[in-house]
């Protein structure tokens, strides 16, 4: 996959590689961002912070689903 003409929209940018990228695919996919980095540099910065805190935000939401389950374990009506 080779990306041309991209933003700074990582929601676009991750839905367009999950496109290319199925559920049970055995073969690997390689993404391309040909750039400038005078031109793009800032754009793809902009997507790397957007990923980080994308990331962070899914590894908070599963320690607090990993807490509430065990939270309800210890709470198992008979």
């Amino acid at each position: 996959m080779i990306f041309s003409g991209w933003n700074d929209s990582f929601e676009e940018l991750y839905q367009a590689i999950r496109r290319a990228y199925r559920y049970g695919q055995t073969q690997r996919l390689r993404v391309h961002f040909p750039m400038v980095r005078e031109l793009e540099g800032d754009s793809l910065e902009n997507i790397h912070d957007k990923e980080a805190k994308h990331r962070a935000a899914v590894e908070a939401m599963e320690a607090a689903y990993i807490k509430a389950s065990e939270i309800l374990k210890g709470k198992v009506v008979v």
